[in-house]
């Protein structure tokens, strides 16, 4: 609730609130496909299960630098898809969700190891499940148990992206 209402605060005047839903309901769509699509590169020439999911190299920062711009390209080619198809999504909407995604994968999820549906999306040997968002998880039955993630803790990174969002517009 709070990440929509922080997008409703921050759109401009000339994107109206459906657009803005519609965006934000898009962003959360390609987040999901996109890691959903990631795992089915075969393990030994995909970078995001060698440097995110192999538990012995989780833990050091060089990893974290290139899992960060790993995420980062998964919204940089969604800019340019936006730009090129014309899929009238406001940039600032895909600045603003990237830079929450990102954080929360790497900050939350990588480093401080928050979140049991994104450890259990590591613990699962296929890794068929948890790809998140995790409502989308429940829409396509693609949650490893019937929990709903607990999102208390991304409340900072929320927080955070919005405040820089502010002092760039």
């Amino acid at each position: 609730m709070v990440y929509v209402f922080s997008l409703l605060l921050m759109r401009n005047t000339t994107t109206s609130p459906v657009v803005t839903l519609v965006s934000m309901f898009f962003l959360f769509f390609y987040s999901y496909f996109i890691h959903r699509i990631i795992h089915m590169i075969p393990k030994e020439y995909n970078p995001h299960i060698l440097f995110h999911h192999n538990d012995n190299k989780n833990d050091y920062w060089f990893n974290w630098i290139i899992e960060t711009i790993i995420n980062v390209m998964f919204f940089v080619t969604l800019y340019l898809i936006n730009v090129f198809l014309n899929l009238r999504i406001p940039n600032i909407l895909i600045l603003y969700y990237g830079m929450i995604y990102v954080s929360v994968h790497v900050v939350n999820y990588s480093i401080f190891h928050f979140g049991d549906n994104h450890r259990n999306h590591h613990l699962d040997p296929i890794q068929k499940c948890n790809f998140g968002p995790d409502t989308f998880d429940h829409f396509f039955n693609t949650n490893c148990n019937s929990n709903y993630e607990n999102f208390i803790h991304m409340l900072p990174n929320i927080l955070c992206a919005f405040l820089i969002i502010e002092y760039i517009k």
